[in-house]
C-alpha cells in the first residue's frame, strides 16, 4: 500500500490547500488503495482538499492541526478508518459527505461543533461518541447513516437540527439530554428501528416531520414543558400504541398523528389546546374512544376521518365547529351529543358512519350539506328544547340537511 506524506517544504504557512492536493494527488488516488499521512507541523486542511479522492482508504491527523475546511472528504468513497487529532474544534460543512465506507470515528474531546451534512450518507457507519463539549450538531449531520445503532447526544447541546439523524434506519436507541429544547423539522424522520423515544422536559417544540415513518416507534413519552408538535411529526408511526399530550401544549399541527393505526389511547391533560387540526388522527384505525378536551372549540377537516374503528366520543361545553369531514368513515360509530355551544356542523361531517343511531343537537345549528350522508342506521335526532323540526332525506334514506 502505497503512503503518501507531504513533506513541509511543500506547504505554504503550514496549510494544505485544495489546489496543492489536486495537482499532487491525482497522480496516486486512482492507481491503488492509498493511506494518506499528514506531518506534524500542518495546522490546517483547506475545503474540499481531499474531495473525490475515491481510492483513499485511510487518513492520520496530527495533533497539530485546528482546523479542517468543509468537504474535505466529501465523496471519499474507499475511506475506512480516520484517526483526528486531539486539538481539532470542529467538524464543518459536509466534512465526511457520501463516505459510504467510513466504519469507525473517534471524535476528539475538543469538538465543538459538528456542521451540516458532517456525516451524511455514511452508510457503513455504525457507532459514534459525540464528545461532551459539542453544543451544535447541524442539519443533515448523520441524515443516511443507515448502520448506525445508537447515539448519546451530551449535555449542552440546545437542538436537534433539521434531519439530523434523518434515515437512520437502524438507528435503536436515542439518549437525548435535558439541555435540548426544540427538536426540529424530520430531526429523526424514517428512523425505522426506533422503538423507544423519551424527550427530555426542556423541550418545548417538535417540529413538523421530526418522527414520521418510524414505523417499529411504540412509546414515546413527551416532555411536561412541550408546548408544540408540527405537522406530521409523528404520522406514520404505525405502532405507536398511546400518546399523553402533556398540559402545556398549545398547538398540535396538521396531520401531526397521521396513520397512527395501532394507536388506541389519546388523552389529553390540558386547556390550552384550542383546536383539533386537520386530519391531525386521520386513519388512526384502533382508536376507540376519544375525549375532546375542555378548551377546544373547534375540530377542523378530517381531524378524525376513517378512524374505522372509534365508536364514542366525548366533546367539551364550548365546542362551537365540527369541521368538513372530520369523522367521515368512522363506520362504527354510533351516538353522538353535543353541547348546546355547537353552531355548524361541516359538509361530509359524518359521512359514511354507517352504525350512527342517534345524535342529538342544539338549537339553531347549521348542518352543512351532507353532514350526515350514508348514516344509513341513523333513526333518532332529538334537538335540545325544539320539537318542530324537519329531515329531509336522500333517495337511498340517509340524512343530508336538517332545518
Amino acid at each position: 500500500m502505497k503512503i503518501i506524506t507531504v513533506e513541509n517544504k511543500s506547504l505554504s504557512f503550514f496549510t494544505l490547500s485544495s489546489e496543492f492536493f489536486i495537482e499532487q494527488l491525482d497522480n496516486f488516488v486512482n492507481k491503488e488503495p492509498q493511506t494518506v499521512t499528514i506531518p506534524n507541523s500542518v495546522e490546517k486542511i483547506e475545503p474540499h482538499a481531499f474531495e473525490d479522492c475515491t481510492r483513499i482508504k485511510s487518513v492520520r491527523l496530527p495533533n497539530s492541526v485546528t482546523h479542517m475546511g468543509g468537504w474535505t472528504f466529501k465523496n471519499c468513497k474507499m475511506l475506512e478508518t480516520i484517526h483526528l487529532g486531539k486539538n481539532l474544534a470542529a467538524i464543518e460543512t459536509s466534512t465526511f459527505y457520501d463516505c459510504n465506507n467510513l466504519k469507525t470515528v473517534t471524535l476528539p474531546e475538543k469538538l465543538t461543533s459538528i456542521g451540516d451534512f458532517a456525516f451524511s450518507g455514511c452508510s457503513s457507519l455504525r457507532s459514534i461518541t459525540i464528545p461532551d463539549r459539542v453544543s451544535v450538531i447541524g442539519k443533515h449531520a448523520f441524515s443516511g447513516c443507515t448502520s448506525l445503532k445508537s447515539v448519546t447526544i451530551p449535555e449542552g447541546v440546545t437542538c436537534i437540527c433539521d434531519a439530523a439523524f434523518m434515515d437512520c434506519k437502524s438507528l435503536e436507541h436515542i439518549i437525548m439530554p435535558q439541555s435540548i429544547s426544540e427538536i426540529e423539522m424530520g430531526a429523526f424522520k424514517g428512523c425505522t428501528s426506533l422503538k423507544t423515544v423519551i424527550i427530555p422536559d426542556s423541550v418545548t417544540k417538535i417540529g413538523k416531520l421530526a418522527f414520521q415513518g418510524c414505523t417499529n416507534l411504540k412509546k414515546v413519552i413527551l416532555a411536561k414543558r412541550l408546548t408544540s408538535i408540527g405537522s406530521y411529526a409523528f404520522s406514520g408511526c404505525i405502532k405507536l400504541s398511546s400518546i399523553f399530550i402533556p398540559e402545556m401544549v398549545g398547538t398540535i399541527e396538521e396531520s401531526a398523528f397521521n396513520g397512527c393505526a395501532k394507536l388506541r389511547l389519546v388523552k389529553f391533560n390540558n386547556k390550552k389546546l384550542k383546536e383539533i387540526s386537520s386530519f391531525c388522527f386521520r386513519d388512526c384505525t384502533s382508536l376507540i374512544y376519544i375525549k375532546i378536551p375542555q378548551g377546544i372549540s373547534e375540530i377542523n377537516f378530517g381531524a378524525f376521518q376513517c378512524c374505522a374503528n372509534l365508536r364514542r366520543v366525548t366533546f367539551p361545553n364550548n365546542i362551537t365547529k365540527i369541521g368538513t369531514c372530520s369523522f367521515s368513515g368512522c363506520k362504527k360509530l354510533q351516538s353522538v351529543k353535543f353541547s348546546t355551544r355547537v353552531e355548524e356542523i361541516g359538509e361530509a361531517a359524518f359521512r359514511n358512519c354507517e352504525n350512527m343511531k342517534s345524535i342529538m343537537l342544539p338549537q339553531n345549528v347549521i348542518v352543512k350539506n351532507e353532514a350526515f350522508e350514508g348514516c344509513s342506521k341513523l333513526s333518532s335526532i332529538t334537538m335540545y328544547g325544539k320539537e318542530d323540526y324537519s329531515l329531509k332525506l336522500l333517495s337511498n334514506g340517509s340524512y343530508l340537511t336538517i332545518q
